[in-house]
């Protein structure tokens, strides 16, 4: 698997792509995407859908992941990529639940549910675009001999 993660990051960098250009095109995508899915009463249409979903979906998460990963360089990398891996586990656990939540305060109203799936792609996407692609630099010092 990660050989086509790196088969497509290169391919990415090929073509020019930043990563957080890809990271709000794949953003607004899976929202337009999740509002869709909410509006369709065709069985044929979901699967089109959930398909077009499943092939968009890399250009959000692995984007992502590796500009973070290349934020940070040196000593402080392992304890930033365990931050970001720390909140996104946190994520995965609260936003679950709040969509339960969501579901029961609305009568088992899963439009609303996927409206706010929607939104929070939507959103994703708004504060990537205020994000700085930087690579981090390791500076390599000579060390003094005796």
């Amino acid at each position: 698997m990660r050989v086509l993660f790196s088969i497509f990051l290169g391919f990415m960098r090929v073509l020019g792509i930043q990563l957080i250009k890809s990271g709000i095109m794949g953003s607004a995508c899976v929202a337009i995407i999740t509002v869709a899915l909410a509006l369709t009463t065709n069985t044929g249409l979901l699967w089109g859908i959930m398909l077009a979903k499943g092939l968009i979906a890399p250009f959000l998460g692995i984007p992502l992941n590796t500009l973070q990963a290349e934020s940070v360089a040196g000593p402080q990398a392992g304890s930033a990529m365990g931050f970001y891996n720390g909140i996104a586990q946190l994520g995965s656990v609260v936003f679950p639940i709040s969509l339960g939540l969501i579901l029961d305060l609305t009568g088992n109203n899963y439009f609303v549910v996927l409206m706010a799936i929607a939104t929070t792609y939507a959103l994703c996407g708004a504060l990537i675009a205020f994000m700085d692609e930087k690579r981090a630099v390791i500076v390599r010092t000579k060390m003094a001999t005796a």
